[in-house]
């Protein structure tokens, strides 16, 4: 194993649980949740900065908390996004059938940063993985339903190639705190 955040192997993720406490873990568990489902809520912003900012979310949690911690993050998101009601705007409400695939998604990505850093893979392969994974799940979800006459057509769009780009983006986004947060770090220690 090298040196620094971005080192992989089995250690990696052992390392940041016992950096933190399990105080801390719960603060950060409270904090990512409540963010998760705040952010989509309050802001009514664009899907790719909704999208690309709870996946930052999602992905941050994998990486710095334990599973079970992970599952507010997992779940308030879409909550947010459905009682906010601008996402599809009149259309809000089918939200509700997309909901448990969402929460797959979700799972999938989380669950594949967990697996696959753990056990040395390479965290832009994982991301790439895990984003096309997630999307996936989604738009193979939205079309069956749209399919069936449960859903509209705008839902292929959004379950689609979006949910894909505001995967990598909130990827991106991580990888660049993380650096920046190793960075701080080391540059502290040389003092």
């Amino acid at each position: 194993m090298s040196n620094g955040l971005f080192s992989y192997g089995e250690g990696l993720m052992d390392e940041v649980y016992n950096k933190y406490s399990a105080k801390r873990q719960t603060v950060e568990m409270i904090a990512l949740g409540l963010l998760g489902f705040l952010v989509p809520f309050v802001t009514g912003a664009p899907q790719l900065l909704v999208g690309a900012f709870v996946n930052a979310l999602l992905i941050r949690s994998a990486l710095s908390l334990q599973s079970y911690r992970t599952l507010p993050i997992i779940f308030t998101p879409s909550i947010g996004a459905l009682m906010q009601g601008a996402l599809f705007g009149p259309m809000n409400y089918f939200l509700v059938f997309m909901m448990p695939f969402i929460w797959m998604g979700n799972a999938l990505l989380v669950y594949a940063f967990k697996k696959k850093i753990r056990n040395g893979y390479n965290y832009f392969l994982t991301l790439a993985g895990a984003s096309l994974g997630k999307a996936g799940i989604l738009y193979a979800a939205a079309y069956v339903l749209f399919a069936a006459n449960v859903v509209p057509s705008i839902f292929l769009t959004a379950m689609g190639m979006i949910q894909l780009v505001t995967a990598v983006l909130g990827g991106i986004i991580v990888y660049a705190e993380l650096k920046a947060e190793d960075i701080t770090v080391n540059k502290n220690r040389i003092k």
